[in-house]
């Protein structure tokens, strides 16, 4: 009878755990709210697409989700960046800029400090629009491509007045363009809200 009682109450331990955990995940998700951003800084064109156009300043809108019970986030972006003049010699110049979407996964890093570091990277769909200006008499032609790329970082919150604000720096691959690689150092500064 003893052993029916301990099974019995066993069993309903462990069909009750994961009830709990179940509704204890669903309220800290629930407590943890979707923070938005808006971000802005220079883009330093890398690789190939250096050779193309100038630094630039891109801006940035986030959305970023904590994940439950856990140092990692999901956070998703909309950017655009604007590349300056480069001249190619002979009169003959190129400019750039591109449009993003991008998805991160990232982890926070435990501090008991008001600096919180994080790391995050993901995959991303670019859009590259490139200008080539030959001068008054031969004009300008422009050209696109769209291709998925990725990237990766790092940057730290810290609280700023009523607001918390961020500065992040990272690598971000934006795909192949003719066989020749996209690529930019973007460094942003920004505030939640």
């Amino acid at each position: 009878m003893m052993k029916r009682a301990l099974v019995g109450f066993a069993a309903a331990a462990i069909a009750f755990v994961p009830a709990v955990s179940h509704a204890q995940r669903a309220a800290a998700s629930a407590s943890q709210p979707l923070h938005f951003a808006m971000g802005a800084g220079i883009a330093m064109p890398m690789s190939d697409f250096a050779d193309a156009v100038g630094t630039g300043f891109h801006l940035e809108g986030l959305g970023t989700k904590q994940l439950s019970g856990s140092p990692m986030f999901l956070r998703g972006e909309l950017g655009v960046a604007l590349y300056g003049d480069k001249a190619y010699g002979g009169g003959v110049s190129g400019k750039g800029n591109q449009l993003g979407a991008v998805m991160d996964l990232g982890y926070s890093f435990v501090s008991t400090s008001t600096i919180k570091p994080y790391v995050l990277g993901g995959l991303g769909v670019h859009r590259t629009s490139l200008t080539v200006d030959a001068g008054p008499t031969n004009g300008s032609t422009t050209s696109d491509n769209t291709a998925l790329g990725f990237n990766a970082g790092a940057g730290m919150r810290f609280k700023m007045g009523m607001h918390v604000a961020y500065v992040e720096a990272r690598y971000m691959n934006q795909g192949n363009w003719n066989r020749a690689n996209i690529a930019s150092f973007p460094i942003a500064f920004g505030v939640e809200f």
